[in-house]
């Protein structure tokens, strides 16, 4: 597929720049209002093309990364605005800048795809023409109105020369537009594309250095016209398969019949199976947005069309972001032991797992012997927190402290209540040390454990306070893991880790109830109660796959041991298989 192109530029400019490139499957205008001279932005819009060619783009974030990279080495002002696309096979990447508007002509359908700050790609169509603009030039014509009559079944040329009568009694100052027109190859003929008109050149303008490529006979040298015609056909060696509409992020267009959303949708999971391996976090958004163009055409539609394509995203999400989906078994039933039993939160050392019934109860489970025994205890009515460690069991108490119950079921208050504490959200033991967050006071309390009990607390963190407000759990395998509804927190020896879990997840939506992993554990797991899920990952914050179960959202508490995750459902405990 070749592409011919014509380009608008109006009347320069005293105090700004526009110009354009089109060389490369690279398509940019580039409009600042003032601050830079022509010679200026004649050297930015190089430096962009240079920083496009040495860079290796294979999708949507590379191509925004490239750019992003270039405009902030080069200082532009604030009022720029930039619109470009990038091609590779029969994919094209946009973005827009400040008032940088993308728009599309596709058969007798016309739509602006982006603008201002954005984002997109998807699949070319033959003959579709794209225009790389901005607002100022739409702005007079008034919107698109003027504009979409002007493309009847025409090219970019012809469209130029429609729109130079238009544009001249309006504020043409500075305006450009790029029109690209996708078209089969080898059907333009040899002759100079028809531009046998002088007037319909423009000399005293900024050029790029695209410009050199234009042949001498075509440029005829006239002070301040406002048009500049350039058509330049570039014949690629790929042949490009017949696409849809773009897709912009998190928005549907007028356009989207249900075939554009099939072929959309298609297409970005097509491109996030390509590079989840390398971008997980973008392959996901690429399903969640994949999601949001069906549910749009849903409401807006509201027929059954999407069945099968709903089906097709959630297989290929299962896949991509590797969801297992398990049906949980029970394991036990507290019930047996006391009628009426239940557990609200749990905790687990080795092979036992400590219950807690705020009604004064706690029960100790064998998971290896299948074992139950129960302590009443008028001290742990209301308790908050559950902890154990090395056959001993710690609950936390607002209103007194902190008491130790041992397996035989004597209890002793360890720690007493100290007015210092605001709002403690978690408390794990390890290496006979006790550790508390408080996420009223942003801060983990250490308290050193001996044979007389327990220091009084210090602080473990070394340096600098986190904000802990919206802290949830902890897990300690030597360093500390604190969880957040959006990350997860690492601290060894009371120093911050530079360490970073990527969650397919959409951010947005996204919300940790509670990190876990053990010392003799090689995971890391994070359960996401509101969608029931758990994510798993190797200790070095490596992805590895993640498990579905509706169960695992009516749990009140997670823990894991060897290949099976626990979940506390009132008075059962169920499993559920990682392997």
């Amino acid at each position: 597929m070749d592409q011919i192109f014509s380009v608008y530029l109006g009347a320069e400019s005293e105090k700004g720049f526009s110009g354009f490139v089109a060389e490369n499957n690279f398509y940019c205008i580039l409009e600042i209002i003032e601050g830079h001279t022509g010679e200026q932005g004649r050297m930015v819009l190089q430096k962009i093309v240079e920083r496009i060619k040495q860079s290796t783009i294979t999708g949507l974030n590379e191509f925004d990364s490239a750019l992003n990279e270039c405009i902030k080495k080069n200082s532009l002002p604030l009022n720029f605005s930039l619109s470009a696309g990038y091609q590779i096979d029969n994919i094209l990447y946009l973005k827009t800048i400040g008032e940088g508007e993308i728009l599309i002509r596709r058969g007798n359908q016309f739509a602006t795809l982006i603008s201002e700050n954005n984002i997109a790609s998807g699949k070319i169509s033959e003959n579709d023409i794209l225009m790389f603009s901005t607002k100022h030039f739409t702005k007079e014509l008034n919107g698109v109105k003027e504009l979409e009559p002007i493309f009847d079944h025409k090219k970019p040329l012809e469209i130029v020369e429609a729109l130079t009568p238009i544009m001249k009694e309006k504020n043409d100052i500075g305006a450009i537009c790029l029109f690209v027109q996708f078209i089969k190859n080898n059907i333009i003929q040899s002759e100079e594309l028809l531009l046998e008109k002088p007037e319909a050149v423009q000399v005293s303008r900024p050029r790029t250095s695209f410009l050199q490529k234009i042949p001498p006979p075509l440029i005829t040298k006239k002070k301040k016209i406002g048009i500049f015609l350039v058509i330049i056909v570039l014949f690629l060696l790929l042949g490009l398969n017949s696409g849809k509409l773009f897709y912009q992020k998190k928005q549907i267009s007028s356009l989207q019949s249900f075939d554009t959303v099939n072929q959309s949708v298609r297409s970005k999971i097509d491109e996030a199976g390509n590079i989840a391996s390398s971008d997980l976090k973008s392959a996901s958004r690429l399903l969640s947005e994949s999601n949001l163009l069906i549910s749009q055409y849903k409401q807006k539609m509201k027929d059954n069309k999407t069945n099968e394509l709903e089906q097709y995203l959630n297989d290929k999400k299962k896949e991509i972001l590797r969801i297992k989906t398990v049906t949980p078994q029970e394991t036990t039933d507290l019930a047996l032991e006391e009628k009426g039993a239940k557990g609200d939160i749990f905790s687990l050392s080795g092979d036992t797992l400590s219950i807690l019934n705020k009604s004064g109860s706690i029960y100790l489970f064998s998971l290896e012997k299948n074992t139950l025994k129960r302590f009443k205890k008028p001290e742990l009515v209301d308790a908050d927190l559950i902890a154990q460690y090395d056959k001993k069991t710690y609950v936390y108490k607002k209103a007194d402290g902190i008491y130790e119950i041992t397996e035989e079921g004597k209890i002793n208050k360890v720690i007493k209540k100290d007015d210092s504490w605001s709002n403690l959200i978690a408390i794990q033991g390890f290496n006979a040390n006790l550790y508390i967050v408080d996420a009223g006071t942003d801060d983990i309390y250490k308290y050193i454990g001996g044979e007389t009990g327990f220091s009084e607390k210090t602080s473990y963190l070394q340096s600098g306070k986190p904000d802990l407000t919206k802290a949830n759990s902890l897990a300690i395998d030597a360093a500390l893991y604190i969880g957040l509804p959006d990350m997860v927190l690492k601290y060894l020896s009371g120093v911050k880790e530079d360490f970073k879990l990527i969650i397919p997840a959409d951010e947005e939506t996204l919300s940790i109830t509670k990190v876990i992993t053990y010392k003799d554990d090689d995971n890391i797991y994070l359960w996401e109660k509101g969608k029931g899920l758990l994510y798993v990952y190797s200790k070095d914050g490596s992805y590895k796959f993640q498990v579905y179960s509706s169960n695992l959202s009516k749990a009140t508490d997670v823990v894991v041991y060897k290949s099976n995750a626990y979940g506390l459902m009132g008075n059962k405990i169920y499993s559920f298989s990682l392997e």
